[in-house]
This record gives C-alpha cells, structure tokens and sequence, in this order.
C-alpha cells in the first residue's frame, strides 16, 4: 500500500471515528431519558422483571458469541488488504454459520432459565425475550460486516437505532400490552435490524460460503474462542456489582443507588470501547504493513486524548454531583451522589484498559486479556465484600476503580513485549488534572460550584496546551481530516 491509500485509510478511519463518538454521545443522552421514562412508567416490580429479563438477554448473547465479532474486525481487514475478496467472504459466511448453530440453543435455555429466575414472567414474555435473544445474537455478526471495512459509522449505527427505538417503543409497547408488549416490542426492533444487516451483507451470504470449511476456518475460530474467556470475565465483572450489594448490605436502598450510578459508567463505557474498537480494522492494517511505530503512536495518542476529554467528568463529579443527582434522579437519590468521583476515577482507568483491549486483538495477544481479566475479576471479588459491608455502594464502587487500575497496570505489564507506550503526557495529564482536586474544599452554594466546575475545566484545556499535553498540530491535523469529503 503506498503512502496516498495509506492517508486515505487513515483518514477514513478519523472520519468513522467521529462519527462513532458522536453517534455514542447520543446513546448517553438516550440511557439517560430511558432512566427517567421506562422504570417511573413500569413501577418499581415490573421494571425489576423487566431489566431482569434483559439481564439474562444481555448474558446469554454473550455465551454465544464465541470472540466471533473480535475475530472478525482483526482478520477481515487484513484479508482485503491483501485482496484476498473470496477467503474473506468464508470467513465471513462461517462466522454467520456458527453463530446461529450456537444462538439457537441458548435461546432455548435463556427462555427456560428465565422461568426460573423471573418465575412471574409468562411463557409469551419468555418466549418473546428468547426470540428477541436469538435475533440480537445473530444481528452481532452481520453488523461486524461494516467494523472489518473500516466502516465504523455504518457499524455503531445498529447500537444507535437499538437505544433509541427501545427508548420508543418499549413504553408504547407496555402501555398497549403490559411486559409482554414491551419485549414485542423488542423483539420486532430486532427484526427490524436484522432486516437490514441481511441487505447490508447481501454480497456476503452464499450457499458456498455459509458452508463450514474446518481447515480455513478453524485457526480464525481458535484466536476468538481464545478471547471469548476474558469476555465471559468481562461481562460478570460488569454485572455481579449490583448482586454483592445485594448480598453484603441490609438497607436495600442502596442497590438501587449502585445501578443508577454504575448504569452511568456503563453508558460511558460502552461509548468508550466502540470508539476504541472502531479502530481495529486500520490498526490492524498497520500491522500488517510492519508499521509497529504508527501502532504506538495512535494508542499513545487515543490514551492521552481521551483522558483530557474525560477529566470534566472528574471535575462535575466533585463539584456539581449533588445538584446533578437531585435534578435527574430525585431528591430520594441524594446518597449515591459520593458514588460519582469513584464513577469519574472509574472512567479514567478504563481509557487505557479500552486501548490494551485493542492492543490484545491487534497484536494477537489474546492470553494476556484473558489473564488480565481474570486477575481483575479476582481483585474485585477479593476486596468488593468487606468495602461493601463497611460503606454499602461507596464500597462498591472503590472496589471497582481498584479492581480496575490493578487491571490496566498489569495488562500493559504483559504487552510489554510486544509493545511498550510513552506514558509522560499522559501522566502530566493526569497529573495536571489532580491539582484542581483541593478546590472540592471551597463548595457551596450552586453558582459557587457551578463556577469552581467551569474554572476547573477552563484553566485545565489551556494548562494542557499551554504544557504541550495536547499540541495545537495535532488538533489542526485532526480537524483538517474530518473536514474532508
């Protein structure tokens, strides 16, 4: 590839990019009229059975993806950048295969677990939750199509069009049929796109090719079963916070405190790993070209970026949290808003988690995300209970920011001999953003705090152009890409 495709790939590349970041600002605005709407229309008990059902939804997708997905943003790319169009479409077409071999069973059990779980869920509610199960999971592979052509927009698009016709939907559906009508709801949404992928992958999806070919396929497969642990990792540790809560504190309360404001990180995190993974196909073609410096220096580059971006959060949450909390949630959520700086710090390490996670499918380093997840997972488990106990969903949420800078440090320790970072800017980042910490001692009144938030944020951008945290030609650079047509 010579140098002019290799600027339109990366110009490509920033351009998806943006237009994935601003399609998840948009999911972030979504899940917090959701919060609002949904479980204020539902009521307390039929909200319950409700996310509930998702829950085990959300869980049962990811026992069938298998690392498919993963697999097919790192090698499909490579694959038509050597040309080689019919391998990529068996790959493809294999993957289709096997995901549906695989979705079809745990759409049964999802619908069997499900009566035992949520036993005041009906059959019709159960089977409608397993249909809409066994679409989404199908509609994971065919919307991976677009991630491995470097068309990262087209990919995030189904995220979009899932929120916000669940946003839509799913409260008419209620109203007109109770929790059966809102999981048709849910279901017809995943028709819908799965509609549309089939017309998307259309070029894709041949007899010749959705025929399982074990000797061209299995060594593809082999590299995302071995991520597909670390995944399994991933997805509980994301979701057992609310059960230890649960387990360890005797005010139930303070469940609900930890859901609402780890729902918040979770909206925040999603946006973070799809702008990350949006990433994989042009990463992945530097690879492959040996351009191992480039990898360094976009990784580099993305950490630092994005934690400059993200520092305002830390800032409102010292500063405005109270406020924040009582406007959006009520005044009966007022004790969760201590749990917002853990959430901030939270946000702050899983920006360089988000980039080792890429790093690991890029550089095909599979092994380390598995035991990196472990280690996390173990970690939490570790110290959750005892911080819980002792300071109910505070706990929690300490425990998960520990949990996770453990994470980071010893995940970027296994890359180290495949790749190792500049991390002095990013650390002046870091660094630069902590000095206005002290400032938490000044709050008062809503203008006061309002005003400590936006001298925070001010003073912190020109401090980090001002040390050369962020340079003025990098800005330049990237707006004169997006820019182009």
């Amino acid at each position: 590839m010579n140098n002019t495709e290799n600027i339109a790939s990366m110009t490509r590349t920033l351009q998806n990019t943006a237009w994935v970041a601003s399609q998840r600002a948009t999911l972030i605005v979504c899940g917090l009229l959701f919060v609002v709407v949904v479980p204020r229309l539902m009521g307390v008990l039929v909200y319950g059975r409700f996310a509930l059902l998702i829950f085990l939804s959300s869980w049962s997708i990811m026992l069938s993806t298998l690392g498919l997905v993963r697999m097919l943003s790192r090698y499909l790319p490579e694959q038509l950048v050597r040309e080689e169009y019919e391998r990529a479409r068996t790959l493809f077409g294999n993957a289709l295969t096997v995901r549906v071999l695989v979705a079809v069973p745990v759409a049964v059990g999802y619908v069997l677990i499900a009566g035992l779980v949520v036993p005041d869920a009906d059959l019709l509610t159960r089977g409608l939750a397993g249909g809409m199960t066994l679409v989404w999971s199908i509609n994971g592979i065919l919307f991976s199509l677009p991630l491995g052509h470097n068309q990262a927009a087209r990919w995030g698009f189904s995220f979009l069009a899932r929120r916000w016709l669940i946003l839509l939907i799913a409260p008419v559906g209620y109203l007109l049929g109770g929790l059966p009508g809102a999981m048709a709801g849910l279901f017809a949404i995943e028709i819908l796109l799965l509609c549309l992928g089939i017309y998307w992958a259309r070029s894709y999806i041949r007899i010749a090719t959705l025929r399982i070919d074990p000797s061209r396929f299995a060594p593809f497969f082999r590299f995302g079963l071995t991520l597909f642990p670390g995944s399994i990792m991933h997805a509980t540790f994301r979701n057992i916070g609310a059960v230890l809560v649960g387990f360890a504190c005797v005010d139930p309360a303070q469940v609900g405190f930890f859901s609402a404001s780890f729902g918040i990180y979770l909206a925040a995190e999603a946006a973070c790993f799809q702008i990350v993974q949006s990433l994989v196909p042009f990463l992945s073609e530097l690879t492959v070209r040996g351009q191992h410096a480039d990898v360094r220096r976009w990784a580099e580059t993305l950490i630092r970026s994005a934690t400059v971006l993200a520092m305002p959060a830390l800032f409102g949450s010292l500063f405005l949290a109270h406020h924040a909390v009582a406007l959006l949630f009520g005044h009966d959520y007022l004790p969760m808003a201590r749990n917002l700086w853990p959430i901030a710090l939270l946000l702050l390490a899983i920006i360089p988690a988000a980039v080792a996670s890429l790093l690991a499918v890029v550089l095909e380093r599979p092994g380390s995300a598995t035991i990196s997840a472990a280690v996390r997972l173990g970690v939490f488990l570790g110290i959750s209970l005892p911080l819980t106990a002792r300071h109910g969903s505070f706990g929690t949420c300490l425990a998960l920011v520990a949990a996770t800078s453990v994470y980071v440090v010893f995940f970027y320790w296994q890359l180290r001999t495949s790749i190792r970072l500049p991390w002095r800017r990013w650390a002046a980042a870091i660094v630069t953003g902590s000095l206005f910490t002290p400032l938490v001692m000044l709050r008062g009144s809503l203008i006061s705090n309002v005003a400590l938030f936006l001298f925070s944020t001010c003073t912190y951008a020109v401090l980090v152009m001002v040390l050369g945290i962020i340079a003025r030609a990098e800005i330049r650079n990237v707006w004169g890409i997006l820019r182009r047509r």
